[in-house]
């Protein structure tokens, strides 16, 4: 197996015209795959305009773009596309992303039919999740847990050690299990641009102190927008030529109460949000930041145990200096402790002083930029990933000779 190149079904049922941490992650393992090489179908629901660039053979399943029955279409439709996958790309892995429990079992079930390894790829801790609602769904959770443990497992943005502890405790065969901590960068897309180059492209004025963050419509949740807010005004105190930036999709579920907050504060001038941008944009953005921000809530940093982010990756490879909440018994807050600014989550206090402390010793931002940044490139980048999930897969397929 030591020179051949695999043939990979990646099948997910999330959606490319609405990429959050978990998509952007799977699109670029195919596409660092795909440069190693290899071989690479990309399955999922036809996009409403595609938003990431995917690898160059996709395969949509198309499906009918009503709230209540997108999902039922593609479910319905996913078996008669995955046939077709099989038969005329006859790969010889399937990697699946995805947390819903009907469409990984179509993928197992055809997996096991035609005799082909699949690999679940996993963000966060792999653990049973069976909800108390409606029985129905406790059956497909379950039957979901029993084809997972009866698969590979590939686990990114999680502990390595949490993750075997979990392991052991659920059974599942530690040789089947690759863990890597944190998602990984693609120092092609993201990367150092002179600040000054950036804001003359963006059309932004050269001496403003501006914060940025990265927002995605899936992931708004799990970021306090409103202390962005309130510590921007604490800054405009201080520096009265401040700007937050945010660059990206916000929920509507939340959207509507941010801007009717941004109104009421008055930062109408002062609070920027640009909607979608591309890769190339985006990279842009942040370089033209003074600094970036991650203000996670509490109760997201208690449930999952981390403070890392895809976003946070991307602004490490731009080697801006970042602020960003944590706690101490998440296990990646001794990652982050000398490379970047940490605050308590949802206290807009310390966030404001953090900012004001960075808008007054500019050195420092240069510092936490240039080590962030050195970081994310030793230890990482997707070459280096690939290199490994490359190994891993290439031992499966030996393995199951």
């Amino acid at each position: 197996m030591k020179d051949k190149k695999l043939r990979i079904l990646f099948i997910t049922n999330l959606d490319l015209g609405q990429p959050d941490g978990e998509l952007v992650t799977f699109v670029n393992l195919a596409n660092a795959l795909t440069k190693r090489g290899h071989e690479v179908l990309f399955l999922s629901p036809l996009p409403r305009g595609i938003k990431l660039i995917p690898p160059k053979k996709c395969l949509f399943v198309p499906r009918i773009s009503l709230r209540y029955i997108r999902y039922f279409t593609f479910t319905f439709l996913l078996p008669f596309y995955l046939l077709y996958a099989l038969f005329s790309f006859r790969p010889n892995v399937i990697i699946y992303r995805g947390y819903d429990a009907v469409p990984y079992l179509f993928a197992y079930l055809f997996s096991k039919i035609f005799n082909i390894p699949i690999c679940h790829n996993y963000g966060g801790i792999p653990q049973r999740r069976f909800p108390i609602r409606w029985s129905v769904r406790i059956l497909l959770d379950y039957l979901h847990w029993l084809a997972q443990k009866n698969s590979y497992l590939i686990v990114d943005h999680s502990n390595s050690d949490e993750v075997e502890r979990v392991a052991i405790k659920e059974k599942f065969p530690l040789s089947r299990l690759a863990s890597f901590e944190g998602p990984a960068l693609d120092p092609k897309i993201f990367y150092p641009i002179d600040m000054k180059k950036a804001r003359s492209k963006l059309g932004l004025p050269l001496q403003t102190y501006i914060l940025f963050f990265s927002a995605t419509e899936a992931g708004t949740c799990n970021y306090n927008l409103k202390i962005m807010l309130f510590a921007l005004k604490k800054i405009i105190q201080k520096c009265p030529d401040s700007l937050l930036i945010i660059a990206g999709e916000i929920h509507p579920r939340y959207k509507k109460s941010f801007l009717k907050l941004v109104d009421e504060e008055g930062l109408t001038e002062k609070a920027l949000i640009t909607g979608y941008l591309s890769q190339e944009s985006l990279n842009l953005y942040i370089n033209a930041s003074d600094v970036c921000l991650l203000p996670i809530i509490r109760e997201h940093l208690e449930r999952n145990k981390i403070s890392g982010a895809t976003k946070l990756w991307e602004y490490f490879g731009c080697a801006r200096p970042v602020v960003k909440s944590d706690l101490e018994e998440c296990w990646t807050y001794n990652w982050f402790k000398d490379i970047s600014l940490i605050v308590p989550p949802d206290d807009e206090e310390s966030l404001a002083q953090a900012l004001i402390q960075l808008y007054g010793n500019p050195s420092l931002r240069k510092e936490l930029g240039e080590k962030a940044y050195r970081w994310v490139l030793e230890n990482h980048t997707w070459d280096k990933r690939a290199e490994k999930i490359e190994r891993f897969l290439k031992w499966l397929l030996k393995d199951r000779k």
